[in-house]
């Protein structure tokens, strides 16, 4: 497995509700990642943002669909994230003990 953010458990997409400091954050389904990997990233609409939910990075501003996709498909996270492979249906902190563990 690559260790890329597309395969990492911890890539997320953050909610902002306007006019409120409210956010919401929700792990990649397995369907938006595969659309991820094939160059489609439409569903990250208004007020959502990519984000690595330990942290690591958080586009806040759209940096453009080009960037998007290479920081989520391209880059190398091995030795420089918290990187865990994805497990449909796992909460964050359920895969954060789990990565304590190893």
């Amino acid at each position: 497995m690559k260790y890329i953010c597309k395969n990492c458990h911890f890539l997320a997409k953050e909610y902002r509700e306007e006019n409120t400091n409210r956010f919401l954050i929700f792990s990649l389904s397995k369907g938006e990642r595969k659309k991820a990997g094939q160059g489609d990233i439409d569903f990250v609409t208004d007020r959502y943002s990519l984000k690595c939910h330990m942290g690591v990075w958080d586009e806040m501003v759209d940096p453009g669909k080009e960037q998007r996709l290479y920081r989520v498909n391209e880059v190398s996270r091995r030795n420089k994230c918290f990187f865990f492979p994805h497990d449909t249906g796992m909460l964050f902190e359920a895969a954060k003990e789990l990565q304590k563990r190893e």
